[in-house]
C-alpha cells in the first residue's frame, strides 16, 4: 500500500485508493463524445463550390492566354485588387502609347492619366472630363489643348485590350466572339 501512496502523489491524484482512474474532471471530454454529429453518418463535407470544374476550367484557359491578356482580365474581372498588376498595367500602356517620351511634366501628368483610367476600369465607372481634370490638377483648358486626346487614346486602348482580351477567352473555350 506504501508503493501505491507514493504512485498517487507522483500522478498528482489522477488515480484513487482503488486504482482506478478518476474520471471527475473529465466530464466533459466524456460528453463531447457522446454528442449529436452535424450531419448523418456517410454523408461528407462538401469542401468547394459546386462550380468548380467550371473555375478550374477557366483557370486553365486563362493561362494559355498572352501575359498582358492574362494581367487585364485578373485585373479588371479578379476577385483581389492586385497593386502589382495595376502598375504592370499601366506600365503596358504607357508603352503601347508611346507616352513615355517627352518632358518630365508631361510625362508624369500622363502616367496620372493612364492610372486614372486603369483605376476607373477596375471600379467599373465611368470617368468624366472632369474628374481627369481634378486627378490631373490641371484646369479645363489645359486639359482640353494638351491631355484631351491622351485621354481619348487611353481610352479607347483600354476598351480596346479588353475586347481583345474577352474574344481571346471565348475563342481559347471555343466559344464564338462576344461582338
Amino acid at each position: 500500500m506504501e508503493a501505491f501512496a507514493d504512485y498517487t502523489k507522483t500522478t498528482c491524484g489522477a488515480y484513487d485508493n482503488t486504482g482506478v482512474v478518476n474520471t471527475t474532471g473529465y466530464a466533459h471530454i466524456a460528453n463531447a463524445m457522446n454528442t449529436q454529429q452535424t450531419r448523418p453518418r456517410g454523408t461528407s463535407k462538401e469542401n468547394c463550390s459546386q462550380n468548380i470544374f467550371m473555375h478550374l476550367k477557366l483557370l486553365n484557359l486563362l493561362n494559355t492566354l498572352p501575359s498582358h491578356y492574362q494581367k487585364w482580365l485578373k485585373y479588371r474581372y479578379g476577385e483581389t485588387n492586385s497593386p502589382q498588376l495595376a502598375k504592370d498595367l499601366i506600365e503596358i500602356s504607357l508603352g503601347e502609347l508611346e507616352f513615355l517620351s517627352g518632358r518630365p511634366e508631361k510625362k508624369k501628368r500622363l502616367r496620372q492619366l493612364v492610372t486614372t483610367w486603369v483605376v476607373s476600369r477596375r471600379q467599373f465607372v465611368e470617368l468624366m472630363q472632369k474628374d481627369i481634370i481634378a486627378e490631373l490638377n490641371i484646369n479645363r483648358s489645359t486639359f482640353v489643348n494638351t491631355y484631351r486626346k491622351a485621354s481619348e487614346a487611353v481610352n479607347s486602348h483600354l476598351l480596346i485590350l479588353d475586347e481583345k482580351a474577352l474574344d481571346a477567352m471565348l475563342s481559347a473555350a471555343g466559344e464564338p466572339r462576344y461582338r
